[in-house]
């Protein structure tokens, strides 16, 4: 008798345990489910703002743009001017049209198609106002996608191309010059620096041709017009020396460095110098 009433205490509270997991799991799903609902009534909220901006007309898309950016939504903006560049007849209209379209890319950190865009923006429209503006733009967003030393070095390239193009025109363009100049310097550091890594690539393989040749082409390309060149460029040779064991050659590098940058040699000396252990004091 006793263990009958323990067995139906047992299976009330398994069934109160039971229940209270259905009622709690039905909480969850009703909770999912309106989750649901409303994500989907959010995009198709979105599939009907962009169904409903594909059959405006300019003015139309214009207006609604306006509105747009007054209210801050930059993402449906930017719908806008994406739909009105292509079926502009304007050619100051268009002007406008791409000039802010490339601005708002620009601030959602969008520099691949807001590159794209500002030159663009140079090419058709070389005597605007806003030309010198829009062509340091473009140098600016090809600077921000540089990669590291260690990567591809298109972006670079690009960088470099581009600026020493506006500079070609410094006696018009003379705002931004300054500033491009400072990009031109920062990205041959960086351009010079990859190279210096492929060096000691190959050196590190012992693949000393190719680090000759390569160390040449470098003395060629940036002797004269980066600062820093000339003494890495020697260091690098020292460091050719060391892994070729040419003692003369060695010698003769270390010489004129200390000749020519004296301040770089005690540098090397400090950055070669073993750093004391607690077993070097015994």
């Amino acid at each position: 008798m006793q263990i009958s009433r323990y067995f139906l205490l047992f299976s009330l509270i398994a069934t109160c345990t039971q229940a209270d997991e259905l009622v709690k799991s039905k909480a969850q799903l009703k909770k999912e489910r309106k989750e649901q609902r409303a994500q989907e009534k959010k995009q198709s909220k979105a599939e009907k703002k962009n169904k409903y901006i594909h059959s405006m007309n300019f003015d139309e898309l214009k207006e609604t743009k306006i509105r747009y950016v007054q209210e801050g939504n930059i993402d449906a903006a930017l719908r806008c001017l994406e739909k009105m560049k292509p079926i502009c007849n304007d050619l100051a209209e268009l002007h406008d049209t791409m000039f802010e379209y490339a601005e708002l890319l620009y601030k959602t950190d969008d520099c691949e198609k807001a590159g794209t865009l500002y030159t663009e923006f140079v090419k058709l429209y070389p005597s605007s106002k806003k030309t010198e503006y829009a062509y340091y733009q473009s140098i600016l967003c090809s600077f921000k996608q540089m990669r590291d030393a260690e990567r591809d070095q298109t972006k670079t390239l690009e960088t470099i191309e581009l600026a020493k193009n506006f500079l070609e025109r410094e006696m018009v363009f003379t705002e931004y010059a300054t500033s491009v100049r400072k990009i031109l310097a920062q990205s041959r550091e960086r351009l010079f620096e990859s190279e210096a890594r492929i060096f000691e690539f190959y050196l590190s393989r012992g693949n000393l041709k190719s680090a000759s040749k390569h160390l040449d082409t470098m003395k060629k390309d940036f002797s004269t017009i980066l600062i820093e060149a000339p003494p890495r460029i020697i260091e690098l040779e020292i460091k050719y020396a060391q892994i070729q064991n040419n003692k003369t050659m060695l010698e003769e590098k270390r010489a004129e460095l200390a000749t020519k940058f004296p301040e770089r040699t005690m540098t090397l000396a400090q950055a070669t110098k073993p750093k004391r252990t607690m077993l070097s004091r015994f």
